[in-house]
C-alpha cells in the first residue's frame, strides 16, 4: 500500500529547510568494480544508493571520500536487507571504508551519505577483491604512472606471484598515498601509507594473482 511520512521540526518554534530521502531496493545505480565515480550528496541529510553483484564468499570492498565532505559513511546491506557492515570517519579522514565477506549471492545495496548533515561531492569506487574486475595489470620492474580523478577512490591493480616469493611494492606521490595488498583470496595481507611513499613488503603465501589498490590517505584529495 501507500505510507505516508510527516516531517517538521522538533520544537515547534522554528522553520527550516531540510532534505529528505526515501531509500528501497528501487531506482539504485548500478556501481561498476574497479571504475572511479563520482556523485554527491545535494541535500542536507541526503542519500545516494548504489548496487553490486556478488557470490557468496565474494570480498567486497567499498571506498567513498571528498574534499568537503568531512563525515562521509557508507553502509552495505545484503539483498534481504540486512545490514553487514558501516563506516563512517570522524577523525579528520574524509574518507569511509568497509571491506566484508558477503553470505549469500545476489544484489548488495550500498548507500552513500553524510553522517550529519554535509553536502558535497564525492569519489566512490567498489571492488571484488578476489574476483576484480577493472583492473591493470602491472608488470614487474616497470615504473608505472597512475592518476586518482575523484577523491576517496583507488585504483586496482594485479600482479602474478609464486609461492614463497618476496614481494615488494612502492608508490609515490605528492600526497598522502595509500597503498594495500590483498591476497588471491581476497584476504588483506599488507596496507602502508606515509608523507609521499607507501611501501609493502610480503612473502607471497600462494601461487596466484594479488590485487593492489592504490588512493590517497586522506579520501579529500586527488593524486597523480
Amino acid at each position: 500500500g501507500t505510507y505516508t511520512v510527516l516531517t517538521g521540526e522538533l520544537f515547534g518554534y522554528q522553520t527550516l529547510g531540510y532534505g529528505i530521502t526515501a531509500v528501497s531496493r528501487e531506482n539504485m545505480t548500478a556501481l561498476p568494480y574497479g571504475v572511479e565515480t563520482s556523485g554527491a550528496i545535494t541535500v542536507p541529510g541526503g542519500e545516494d544508493v548504489y548496487s553490486v553483484p556478488a557470490t557468496a564468499g565474494d570480498r567486497l570492498f567499498v571506498r567513498m571520500g571528498g574534499q568537503y565532505l568531512p563525515d562521509p559513511e557508507l553502509e552495505l546491506y545484503s539483498q534481504t536487507g540486512t545490514l553487514l557492515a558501516t563506516n563512517w570517519s570522524p577523525s579528520g579522514l574524509y574518507r569511509a571504508e568497509i571491506s566484508v565477506t558477503v553470505p549469500e549471492t545476489g544484489t548488495y545495496r550500498i548507500i552513500a551519505k553524510s553522517h550529519g548533515i554535509s553536502t558535497d561531492s564525492y569519489g566512490i569506487i567498489a571492488q571484488r577483491l578476489n574476483a576484480p574486475e577493472n583492473a591493470t595489470a602491472l608488470p614487474w620492474n616497470t615504473e608505472t604512472a597512475g592518476t586518482i580523478s575523484y577523491g576517496g577512490c583507488m585504483d586496482t591493480y594485479t600482479v602474478s606471484a609464486t609461492a614463497g616469493e618476496d614481494l615488494q611494492i612502492r608508490v609515490g606521490s605528492g600526497a598522502s598515498p595509500d597503498l594495500i595488498l590483498f591476497g588471491p583470496d581476497g584476504s588483506e595481507l599488507a596496507r602502508n601509507t606515509s608523507s609521499h611513499i607507501g611501501i609493502v613488503f610480503v612473502t607471497a603465501p600462494t601461487t596466484g594473482t594479488y590485487t593492489v589498490l592504490t588512493g590517497e590517505l586522506f579520501g579529500y584529495q586527488t593524486l597523480g
